[in-house]
């Protein structure tokens, strides 16, 4: 999925005026993300969580995988936006949730499972969505070729190819919309 591609999903249809979008992004791409949030007419809230990658053991991870352009990243981020661009777009139910996530590495592109969990803490009764999921989870929606849930052309984007964005892997972005229109309306 190229950035032109990224940048024109119509995230601001599944978006309600007072809604949270959570959105991965790695450090080469931050500067993508922060430009797919701008297009998609959501205000930057800032990092909601970084995830340390660590071994098994709980250390932080060294320089693995391909080769830096500069200093190899072994952390990535969850940025945070909202249509709104000042005060609380949801009331919090959990002050106390921390930004910094230590977890292990997985399958290439996993992201911890304790992410969901914190957003879940933040917002327990919201409507909650998963693009580009690789699995169901209880209390969210998925969509995604990884997800063996059904899809909702109304609601999300399609591709001209398949009917399908590609996986979580290919755009390196997942994003996780809290508060989202169930119609796309």
């Amino acid at each position: 999925m190229s950035d032109i591609d990224i940048r024109s999903l119509p995230i601001h249809r599944l978006l309600e005026p007072h809604s949270v979008l959570f959105l991965w992004a790695s450090s080469p791409k931050l500067d993508l993300a922060i430009q797919c949030l701008s297009h998609w007419g959501l205000s930057f809230r800032g990092v909601a969580f970084v995830w340390v990658k660590t071994k098994k053991t709980g250390e932080p991870i060294g320089a693995q995988g391909v080769c830096p352009s500069i200093v190899k990243p072994t952390t990535e981020f969850v940025l945070v936006a909202s249509p709104m661009a000042r005060g609380r777009p949801m009331p919090l139910a959990d002050e106390g949730v921390q930004q910094v996530v230590m977890a292990p590495k997985q399958a290439h592109s996993a992201k911890p499972v304790e992410i969901q969990e914190r957003i879940e803490r933040l917002y327990p009764s919201a409507r909650r969505i998963e693009l580009f999921a690789r699995s169901r989870r209880p209390g969210w929606d998925s969509w995604g070729w990884r997800s063996t849930l059904r899809r909702r052309s109304r609601d999300l984007p399609t591709h001209p190819a398949g009917n399908r964005y590609g996986s979580a892997g290919d755009i390196r972005h997942r994003v996780a919309a809290v508060g989202y229109r169930m119609n796309g309306g």
